[in-house]
């Protein structure tokens, strides 16, 4: 019987929440606040007035929301590591 195409392709790599949880990249949430909200401070995922003459913010080109991947991706480019991302707790 032939195997339909693409059938395996979540088992090859594609996201696999069960995968990311033994890994260690997924923890259950109990209590405290909403993990959107912290990582929202965290990163400064909203920014209130960005200007629209001289942008010096991704947020820009989001009106007003900066992506997490962008912000992850600046941090080398900072050296200012998040709290919480390197093991410590942000608060």
């Amino acid at each position: 019987m032939p195997r339909r195409a693409g059938a395996r392709a979540g088992a090859r790599g594609g996201a696999d929440p069960a995968r990311a949880a033994r890994a260690g990249l997924l923890k259950k949430q109990e209590g405290g606040k909403p993990a959107f909200a912290a990582l929202k401070r965290a990163f400064r995922l909203l920014v209130d007035g960005v200007d629209d003459r001289a942008p010096a913010d991704i947020a820009y080109a989001f009106s007003g929301y900066a992506p997490l991947l962008v912000r992850r991706a600046e941090e080398p480019l900072s050296g200012i590591a998040v709290a919480g991302m390197s093991g410590e707790h942000a608060e």
